[in-house]
């Protein structure tokens, strides 16, 4: 099978990212145009506020694009998370998904997170948080690696 990668972030929190760049550029240009026409203390104090909220913005918006699963022929990557977060589909037994869609008000955010359980050959159990994303997004990660993890049986 060929190598695939699947972003996990919402369609929303892309677009949140695309108008929050477009701000920060607008209010960058609104900060050159008064240096140019004044040089004052605040006029260079808002440019190197701006400055460095640009850089934030594009740090954001690299972490957000390059967040999600990595398949490759024989192992997933959720290349989020910190450490042990290769695994080999050798080592797979199964792939379970879960996001709770109930409604309820007394729920926080983190409770609607989606997790992808994995049960490995040795009898350990992993959760991968995958943090806010779709549920149509989460069924297509679990039905990827249960393909893989059927032909590389």
């Amino acid at each position: 099978m060929k190598d695939k990668f699947i972003r996990t972030a919402p369609p929303a929190m892309h677009i949140l990212a695309v108008v929050f760049d477009i701000f920060v550029i607008g209010f960058l240009a609104i900060s050159v145009y008064g240096i140019i026409r004044e040089a004052s203390f605040f006029t260079v104090g808002f440019f190197v506020i701006e400055i460095i909220i640009a850089v934030i913005a594009a740090l954001m918006t690299k972490e957000i694009i390059k967040n999600g699963v990595k398949l490759t022929e024989s192992k997933v990557e959720f290349n989020w998370l910190d450490e042990e977060n290769v695994f080999s589909f050798d080592e797979i037994e199964r792939i379970e998904s879960y996001k709770d869609t109930k409604p309820s008000f007394k729920k926080s955010v983190t409770d609607r997170y989606s997790s992808l359980i994995i049960h490995l050959k040795n009898g350990e159990v992993v959760t991968v948080e995958f943090g806010m994303t779709t549920k149509k997004k989460l069924i297509k990660v679990e039905k990827e690696i249960n393909e893989r993890i059927i032909d590389n049986s």
